[in-house]
């Protein structure tokens, strides 16, 4: 690190441009974080946030070790944080698809459990016939959705979620690595 602080002194008004240039967003208050350690040459503040900021650390590791020449050391840091944005964007579109898959499915059930299955449901009774456990267990999810019930444990899911997440920010950052490292 002593060596990517030394050689990234010489990039510093070149990265402090191309930080300017990005939309104010998580990712510029990341850089600028990354640069601001580089401005005070601090490289055991570096190595602490290397594991939290590694789209950028990485990149300017593997830039400087590579050469001494600025130019190749920022044009090759920049091709590298590209290509971890490039994966980075790639990793949420891959949870994506199954995320608008899943809730065009629950579109579809709640759908089926409004308009669908009461008409069944009505025919049942009305022939007062025994109905398999199974389809009574359908025909009391299908009631829940219904209803509305459905809604109050998804909302109340998200509301534990939110605060779960809230909570783990105040956790020391090295309670955080620790759970994300055996979690």
């Amino acid at each position: 690190l002593a060596t990517v602080m030394e050689r990234g002194q010489h990039l510093l008004p070149a990265l402090r441009a191309y930080a300017s240039e990005l939309p104010a967003s998580r990712q510029r208050r990341d850089l600028d974080t990354v640069l601001q350690i580089l401005e005070r040459g601090d490289a055991t503040e570096a190595a602490r946030t290397l594991a939290s900021l590694p789209g950028y650390w990485i990149p300017l590791l593997a830039a400087a070790t590579a050469s001494r020449d600025p130019a190749r050391i920022l044009r090759e840091f920049l091709q590298e944080s590209e290509r971890a944005g490039k994966l980075q964007r790639q990793w949420w579109w891959t949870l994506t698809y199954p995320a608008i898959v899943g809730a065009l499915a629950l579109v579809v059930l709640a759908v089926l459990s409004v308009f669908v299955i009461p008409i069944f449901r009505e025919i049942f009774v009305e022939f007062n016939m025994h109905l398999p456990s199974f389809t009574v267990a359908v025909l009391s999810i299908a009631d829940w959705i219904a209803t509305g019930r459905f809604l109050i444990v998804v909302v109340g899911v998200i509301a534990s979620a939110w605060l779960l997440r809230q909570a783990t920010r105040l956790l020391p950052s090295g309670v955080r690595h620790w759970f994300g490292d055996h979690v």
